[in-house]
């Protein structure tokens, strides 16, 4: 975290990548469409849920770490930085652990 130089390009690399997935769920299972016409469940729901805010996440995140970088984030803003990187992570691992709730999910 504190060593830019190593954090910056470790953290785009895993937030494009996770785009990366979910678009590549979306292009060949309409995964946005399957999951808004489908009933779920408590665990399916949370996988979703959680998945997409953190995903929402990256925006503000990336718009901080750039402010970060170039050194025009003042305290309130670095703090809210890692709040938000905090957040993201959480809600990605959640969506992690529930994803496999979605196993055999939408298939055939």
């Amino acid at each position: 975290r504190r060593k830019a130089k190593i954090h910056y390009p470790l953290m785009i690399t895993a937030m494009v990548l996770d785009v990366a997935v979910v678009l590549g769920l979306e292009l060949s299972r309409n995964a946005t469409g399957t999951v808004m016409t489908a009933k779920l469940n408590a665990w399916q729901s949370i996988h979703v849920g959680s998945s997409l805010f953190a995903v929402l996440l990256y925006v503000p995140l990336i718009a901080l770490g750039v402010r970060r970088l170039r050194g025009t984030a003042g305290p309130d803003r670095q703090a809210l930085h890692r709040v938000l990187g905090i957040s993201a992570f959480a809600l990605r691992t959640i969506g992690f652990l529930f994803m496999f709730s979605m196993l055999g999910f939408a298939r055939g």
